[in-house]
């Protein structure tokens, strides 16, 4: 699945976890719910996708763009979001426990009532 456009595509509820989804696109995609727990998902683009309720726990999601992104109530805990493009994405809700944010690009995201105990890094 890595290198690959899903550009608009219905991920709703889709079990994900554990795949190489690297270098592809999920722009506008649809995941609401999906698990996505473990991928690797290094340089891949979440832009404008809905991932509300989606599960990203474990998930490598280095230099990710989510810019504009739903993640209302996601599951980030551990994830690896070291360079991330998070500009403007909605995380209401969403837990970050323990999650890398070296560098994330956090400009304009919605951070009501996030979960971000124990991260690490620093985000810019």
């Amino acid at each position: 699945m890595n290198n690959t456009d899903y550009f608009g595509e219905d991920f709703v509820g889709q079990d994900l976890s554990g795949k190489d989804l690297s270098n592809s696109s999920f722009s506008m995609g649809e995941l609401r719910g999906a698990n996505l727990s473990g991928v690797d998902a290094k340089f891949t683009s979440f832009k404008y996708a809905d991932l509300t309720n989606a599960n990203l726990s474990n998930a490598d999601c280095r230099g990710a763009d989510f810019r504009y992104t739903n993640l209302v109530n996601a599951d980030l805990s551990n994830a690896n979001l070291a360079y991330a493009n998070l500009k403007e994405a909605d995380l209401t809700g969403a837990n970050l426990t323990g999650a890398n944010l070296e560098g994330a690009n956090l400009f304009n995201a919605i951070i009501d009532t996030v979960n971000i105990t124990n991260y690490f890094g620093e985000p810019r």
